[in-house]
């Protein structure tokens, strides 16, 4: 994992300064989906923190560390996928959509997304038939994370995660950037006499 910009500060910075999005939803919408992001930052980070614990104490086994990594790594694709369902909410706000569920997928088409569903759902819902397939409803493999029928690896969170660091940079740095510099000409049209 990269080291990634918290994007916090720039978000309070916007409000105390004024600059607010037009559309009260899609501002709260944004939050949300930076603290969100933010959530799947920390939590990876605290996953791949204590999976290197249980990989250094190897031969022994630390299972307390392998634990706390799965439940981490479960937290993250829960942030992860929340934030791709904020984003979609936020954007159908911007277009005064009527918001009918996530599309950022194609179902079957096995893409990132929808892995990511897959996996959140099998943490957060998991039952006693996927409990036939195993003794647990996500694991850590050599590459990834898995459950009974979908996986995904590291370096796919790991990329998922960036881009959704790349939309709050977007949102809190260069959309504000953007409309302050767009303020400042228009008041400099302003105050210029007229001929």
């Amino acid at each position: 994992m990269p080291e990634l910009t918290n994007y916090f500060d720039a978000a309070i910075w916007n409000f105390i300064y004024g600059v607010k999005s037009s559309n009260r939803a899609v501002a709260n919408l944004e939050i949300a989906l930076l603290r969100n992001t933010n959530a799947a930052v920390r939590q990876y980070k605290i996953g791949q923190s204590r999976l290197k614990n249980y990989i250094d104490g190897l031969p022994s086994h630390r299972l307390n560390d392998y634990l706390v990594a799965v439940e981490s790594f479960e937290h993250c694709l829960n942030a992860v996928w929340k934030s791709v369902e904020l984003f979609d909410r936020s954007n159908c706000a911007i277009l005064r959509q009527m918001h009918k569920g996530v599309k950022v997928y194609d179902k079957g088409d096995d893409s990132d997304f929808e892995r990511i569903n897959r996996l959140n759902n099998v943490a957060k819902h998991w039952n006693a038939v996927q409990a036939m397939d195993g003794s647990a409803p996500i694991w850590i493999t050599n590459t990834g994370l898995a459950c009974s029928d979908r996986e995904i690896s590291f370096d796919e969170l790991v990329t998922n995660i960036v881009c959704l660091n790349e939309i709050c940079r977007l949102n809190f740095v260069e959309i504000p950037k953007c409309a302050r510099q767009r303020d400042e000409e228009k008041a400099a049209r302003n105050a210029s006499p007229s001929i």
